[in-house]
């Protein structure tokens, strides 16, 4: 299904992922890059035609803040991300303000989930696979390969990174998951300006993934609880 598909890109790929600690970027990459530049990937679904079209930037950075938004186009409508990161010691970033637009709604990440977010120079995405070279629309890249498999409560799925520091502002190369999603570098700039308007509160909102809960029951499930019936009292025949 369509909305499957833009589902995916924004729970596997988008800001979510960085609550789980399954982020995409480079430590290396995000202090080389300058605020402005972006880097675009088109996201492909297995036995999907359609495509989503991810594009991560850097809106603003100082030596106290670094603001990245995740913009993707999906066949369902445009969905925006902007993280707000915080220095977390010496070589490290803290997750601490997360805001999510998907079609008119508008919600913030929980602090419960904000507080697993970040990346750490001293952290890699997984266990190192080896190097590969990787062909993409602006040019071949040599990359480590890392792969990771997530727990039972993220998906349960394995996830495979291609990665090159020299690929602003994230470091990421190509990211496939074992369920069929992939994410490939397509296109690459240093015109980005931030979209999301983080003054106030986000109106309350029920995004999918935001709240770290599924967005309904599975299929064939009823919320209704169950009722036992009372047992039969049986009583004594009266002779």
């Amino acid at each position: 299904m369509r909305s499957s598909l833009a589902l995916a890109a924004v729970l596997c790929f988008g800001g979510v992922a960085f609550a789980q600690q399954q982020n995409p970027l480079s430590y290396e990459a995000v202090a080389k890059a300058k605020a402005g530049q972006w880097a675009e990937y088109t996201m492909s679904m297995k036995g999907q035609p359609q495509t989503v079209k991810m594009k991560y930037a850097i809106v603003e950075k100082s030596a106290k803040s670094i603001a990245l938004e995740v913009d993707s186009q999906t066949p369902i409508g445009p969905v925006l991300m902007h993280m707000t990161f915080e220095p977390s010691g010496p070589e490290a970033w803290k997750l601490v303000k997360a805001r999510m637009k998907m079609g008119p709604s508008t919600q913030d990440m929980p602090a419960a989930a904000l507080s697993q977010g970040g990346f750490k120079k001293a952290e890699t995405p997984g266990k190192l696979i080896g190097t590969e070279e990787i062909k993409t629309a602006v040019g071949s890249f040599s990359c480590k390969h890392y792969q990771k498999v997530t727990p039972k409560e993220a998906g349960g799925s394995t996830i495979d990174l291609w990665m090159n520091d020299k690929v602003l502002p994230t470091g990421l190369v190509k990211m496939a998951d074992s369920r069929g999603a992939e994410a490939l570098l397509t296109a690459t700039g240093n015109d980005a300006k931030a979209k999301m308007d983080m003054t106030g509160a986000a109106p309350t909102a029920n995004i999918p993934g935001m709240s770290g809960e599924p967005a309904s029951a599975p299929s064939g499930a009823s919320s209704a609880p169950k009722t036992e019936k009372p047992e039969k009292s049986e009583k004594p025949a009266k002779k």
